[in-house]
């Protein structure tokens, strides 16, 4: 029984050695070659840069919205008195 959980150490170990070698990497439950995180770990910077852009755009947006209402102010004010 002894040799036995030696041998199935000595395996595990070999195994551990081998994809180890080979550049695998264990992320998240799964076993994700070097080549293949570098690649999600760019895509994931990509989109982080994309969200920051499109973030400042939203903030541009939201001044110019502010803007626009603070002019058409006195134009609604006069139109709904004409209506009225």
């Amino acid at each position: 029984m002894k040799t036995m959980v030696q041998i199935l150490g000595v395996v595990i170990l070999a195994f551990l050695i081998v994809a180890g070698a080979k550049g695998y990497t264990l992320y998240n439950d799964y076993i994700v070659t070097k080549d293949k995180f570098e690649q999600l770990l760019k895509s994931y910077n990509a989109l982080e840069k994309n969200l920051a852009t499109v973030q400042h755009e939203n903030d541009q947006l939201s001044i110019e919205l502010q803007t626009l209402k603070k002019e058409i102010q006195p134009y609604q004010k006069g139109f709904k008195s004409m209506y009225q």
